[in-house]
């Protein structure tokens, strides 16, 4: 974790957990975010997230780069995903207004004409 933990503090960053690729942190202020690692040459994976900006799809605070690593650093959805949710009581209007909401993600995509472009992110 030497480099990681060094790169993230100089952010302002202090590590809660890491499962995999993804890393859980807060900072100053105590806000949380995820952080999905990718290899450090995955350009076109910022670049993606740079025209990402629609209230239903989750936000990406900042990219960090080091040697090894990108770091995407994304809002904490807290709750799970959709399909945890569902399990949770979900009502048919809930599911209703969440289909909807995704149906708008996906539009927002396709009118950016950044949904149908391979990007194939490789893990760190």
């Amino acid at each position: 974790m030497g480099s990681k933990q060094s790169v993230l503090q100089e952010k302002g960053y202090t590590v809660m957990s890491e499962q995999h690729n993804t890393i859980m942190l807060k900072n100053k202020d105590g806000d949380q975010f995820i952080i999905k690692k990718l290899n450090a040459n995955q350009n076109e994976a910022s670049d993606f997230l740079q025209k990402l900006n629609h209230p239903h799809i989750v936000h990406h605070k900042e990219i960090i780069k080091d040697d090894d690593c990108l770091y995407l650093v994304m809002e904490l959805c807290e709750g799970g995903d959709v399909s945890q949710k569902i399990k949770q009581t979900a009502t048919f209007f809930e599911i209703l207004d969440w289909t909807v909401k995704i149906c708008m993600a996906l539009k927002h995509l396709h009118d950016q004409q950044i949904l149908h472009k391979n990007l194939q992110p490789k893990i760190c």
